[in-house]
């Protein structure tokens, strides 16, 4: 038996379904030995009956605590990083709460066995990074990428046939500058096409919705209802606007995905982790490329299904969890080797 346990400060929310708790419940189905526990609180007497101590996100000094503790112990770490926290926007509502935690991040990649993230931005900025500024050291860490995944064990990857004339866009407050970005195009395309629908799933987005009539608002939610919603509603469009950042270049492919699995095609930046198959790719920050992509979608059936199509296919083949968690059990036993 291989035991996981799981640190996780948000362990309801998205990165956990898409990183810690999510995944690694799943490990079980490609070796069954493999039992995971979400763990509250760290101290030896539950350490001691671990063999990996996993950690998401470790921003907080009682983080390093645990990862010295486990390390003591002959116990293994792994740690993991979806997002390039170091470079958090000033617009961003976390950037004074992940500046302050920079050291600690530090730290922790500095004492991980194991170090995983979602894209190859994220390896390339952390692998080689000396945080001492000291030119006599060398640090090369050990870093993998393992991308998010479609969890196809909880919702069927299935195509869809039949979708509904709304843009669909989802996203938190962080996403304000982004958004903002394509107002422009987004206010036009709403007053020329009104027969079209827009659903917007986020808080305190007001600043786009107010101009538009036809719409539909949904706060945040979790991610089960998330998911039933978006399948439910079967969008035509998925609309992924960002502006070009580090921060951004650091983002995985997610909302691509979500959309792909509700039946939408994607209209999303030029940028590496949207650079796929069926995705549209808009110039990133041309707000006149956006909009003019965007009338394109609506006006074509045809150049929606056949990218919706084409995206639909890479994901089946190349992005399922049951694929990608082959790369968390290599990572795994490599670490017990």
């Amino acid at each position: 038996m291989i035991k996981i346990s799981i640190c996780d400060t948000a362990p309801d929310g998205a990165c956990s379904y898409y990183r810690s708790i999510g995944p690694l419940s799943k490990l079980r189905h490609i070796r069954p030995d493999i039992q995971v526990e979400y763990l509250q609180n760290v101290s030896w007497s539950v350490l001691t009956h671990t063999d990996i101590l996993y950690m998401e996100r470790p921003v907080e000094e009682n983080h390093i605590r645990s990862m010295e503790m486990a390390k003591e112990m002959g116990i293994k770490t792994w740690i993991d990083f979806d997002d390039c926290l170091h470079e958090i926007p000033p617009d961003n509502p976390g950037y004074n709460y992940f500046k302050l935690k920079a050291p600690v991040m530090e730290q922790a990649l500095d004492l991980a066995d194991v170090i995983t993230v979602s894209t190859p931005f994220l390896k390339e900025y952390y692998q080689t990074r000396n945080f001492s500024n000291d030119p006599m050291k060398r640090v090369v860490r050990n870093i993998h990428i393992v991308e998010n995944a479609h969890n196809d064990y909880n919702y069927p990857f299935t195509p869809v046939i039949e979708t509904v004339d709304f843009i669909n866009w989802r996203g938190s407050a962080t996403h304000r500058q982004d958004l903002l970005s394509c107002v422009k195009a987004i206010h036009e395309t709403a007053d020329k096409f009104p027969a079209w629908a827009w659903t917007f799933i986020g808080n305190d987005i007001w600043y786009i919705t107010d101009r538009i009539k036809n719409k539909f608002v949904l706060a945040e939610t979790d991610i089960v209802n998330y998911n039933k919603f978006i399948k439910e509603l079967k969008p035509a469009i998925q609309i992924v606007p960002l502006l070009d950042s580090p921060f951004t270049r650091s983002k995985s492919n997610i909302a691509w995905m979500e959309g792909t699995w509700a039946g939408a095609a994607t209209l999303a930046p030029n940028l590496p982790e949207f650079e796929h198959p069926g995705v549209i790719n808009y110039k990133a920050e041309d707000n006149d490329n956006f909009g003019y992509y965007l009338e394109k979608l609506i006006k074509s059936a045809s150049f929606r299904k056949e990218n919706y199509e084409k995206s639909f296919e890479h994901i089946k083949d190349n992005l399922l969890l049951s694929q990608i968690n082959k790369k968390r059990i290599e990572l795994l036993e490599g670490l017990l080797s």
